[in-house]
């Protein structure tokens, strides 16, 4: 459900807005940083050390599956193995490619941050080409890793693994 605030900008609205990130998310709600906070060192330390402690499990399936991604595509989840993924690029000091979404809303947050090529966990985007590449175990479940590609897009990038 979207929730409009006070000067009318929606949550949907501040999550598809790519200056923000969100670095933590439950059943119950979720927390939305500026990303100019993580080129902070301490603030990211800090975000580092939380996810270390909240999600160890996540950090090793992460760990797993970082060999099999290429880079600068971004990975669009709402699963917590996104926090895992965010731990890994924090600490081997490569860019953070991970989009944090909330459940059912990764297609939405593609389209409006005009991805055209992206990993997802779990299921393919719909209307675009998708491969499943690997499998990753995480929370006593295997979760399919897809690579999406936007069929009506040019794609002129070259990618190389991470």
């Amino acid at each position: 459900q979207d929730i409009i605030f006070r000067d009318g900008i929606s949550i949907h609205n501040i999550i598809a807005n790519s200056n923000y990130e969100i670095v933590s998310h439950s059943d119950l709600g979720c927390l939305i940083l500026d990303k100019a906070i993580l080129h902070h060192y301490e603030k990211k330390k800090l975000l580092q050390s939380y996810y270390l402690d909240t999600w160890p499990d996540a950090i090793q399936s992460a760990n797993h599956i970082m060999p099999k991604l290429m880079k600068n595509i971004p990975i669009v989840t709402s699963s917590d193995i996104g926090y895992g993924l965010r731990y890994a690029f924090f600490a081997t000091n490569k860019p953070d490619l991970v989009v944090m979404v909330l459940e059912g809303m990764e297609k939405y947050i593609t389209d409006k941050r005009g991805l055209t090529v992206c990993y997802t966990f779990e299921k393919p985007l719909e209307g675009y080409r998708s491969v499943r590449i690997a499998n990753v175990l995480f929370d006593n479940k295997t979760l399919p890793l897809y690579l999406n590609r936007n069929p009506q897009a040019v794609e002129l990038h070259y990618y190389d693994k991470i």
